[in-house]
């Protein structure tokens, strides 16, 4: 079962420093890497040196498929919405809370 969102993630530590804004500007307008979906139901890979963009399971579920093939990327971004979701801790994860508490 689902937990509510948190700030406690252990994951975080491994996903890429861009800014949320500085993503969604990088990648706008990209399709699923996998079929070519489009729509607002996009999710980014956060994992450092990937960016894996997959479409959620109103489509084809390559988002989930992509983290079930590579365990580590679990972090990943709604492109339009800009909810994460870490697939290892099943919950939500606020990033600004997470960086500041790093501070």
């Amino acid at each position: 079962m689902a937990r509510a969102g948190s700030n406690k993630c252990p994951h975080l530590e491994n996903v890429v420093q861009l800014s949320l804004l500085e993503l969604c500007k990088l990648k706008k307008g990209e399709p699923c890497s996998e079929c070519e979906a489009n729509g607002p139901n996009l999710w980014i890979c956060l994992q450092k040196n990937c960016l894996h963009i997959g479409c959620s399971e109103q489509y084809n579920d390559h988002s989930t498929t992509h983290y079930q093939q590579q365990r580590s990327h679990c972090i990943h971004m709604n492109l339009s919405s800009q909810r994460i979701w870490c697939y290892l801790c099943e919950f939500e994860v606020f990033l600004v809370q997470q960086q500041q508490q790093q501070q």
